[in-house]
């Protein structure tokens, strides 16, 4: 695998708005989460998406998780992240853009994300992880389990040149080096929603290294900016999946 590293930079077509209650001529796409469509055509109206997402998160049943997993670290930096700039990275490529929509779509999906693996595997917390002890004790167990298999279908790593990254998910509290964490990204070909598995590898002010070691995946590492670390979840401390489950 060749070992490599990606850029990110300002575009100068991107939009920069650092004012979150200025309107912009740019129609952002609706996102449906648990039925609510949230309009989301300004800054502000994105700022009242991340609150209101934020509240109503906090009216459920999850509101213990989220806040153990800090979710609302999370909502906090996205804010921040509208009233700043437009980051961006294209995997392979330098500079590529991550827009507001596609952090919008990242936090969307991953809820409905959530939501499925919940239902198709009731021994799991909130999302796929942590897993519970006694799995978590016997990887070959849970790796052999039919819904394991279904779950490693969508979180397998097979990021190639040219896939955009639109965030990771790591918690901010345990994203220390050796900590296993999930990289959303969209691919290139038909711009489909990936999840997968990273290690991490080295972590700074302003910076996190992720390595990935599944054979699929075609970089040793790559190294984003802590700006892209928009939601705060772990996956394992010790261990992820290293072969693709037959």
């Amino acid at each position: 695998m060749n070992t490599m590293q990606n850029y990110v930079g300002r575009d100068s077509h991107a939009n920069t708005n650092q004012n979150s209650g200025q309107n912009t001529q740019e129609e952002l796409p609706q996102v449906s989460v648990e039925g609510r469509n949230l309009e989301r055509t300004t800054l502000l109206s994105l700022r009242k998406w991340a609150v209101d997402t934020l509240a109503y998160a906090e009216k459920g049943k999850f509101l213990a998780a989220f806040e153990k997993r800090g979710v609302r670290r999370s909502l906090t930096a996205y804010i921040e992240l509208l009233d700043s700039h437009v980051y961006r990275t294209r995997i392979g490529e330098g500079i590529f853009t991550i827009s507001i929509e596609e952090a919008n779509e990242s936090i969307a999906d991953h809820l409905q994300y959530q939501a499925e693996i919940n239902k198709e595997m009731s021994w799991f917390e909130l999302a796929p992880y942590p897993l519970p002890d006694h799995i978590q004790a016997k990887p070959n167990d849970w790796r052999d389990r039919k819904s394991f298999r279904a779950f490693h279908d969508k979180m397998s790593p097979m990021i190639q040149k040219g896939d955009t990254l639109s965030c990771v998910i790591v918690d901010q509290a345990d994203y220390k080096k050796g900590s296993v964490v999930v990289v959303s990204f969209r691919q290139h070909k038909d711009r489909t929603r990936k999840y997968s598995f990273g290690r991490v590898k080295k972590v700074d002010a302003n910076s996190i290294t992720l390595g990935f070691d599944h054979p699929d995946c075609k970089y040793d590492y790559i190294t984003i900016p802590l700006q892209m670390v928009l939601f705060v979840l772990k996956v394992e401390s010790a261990q992820a999946p290293s072969k693709p489950v037959k």
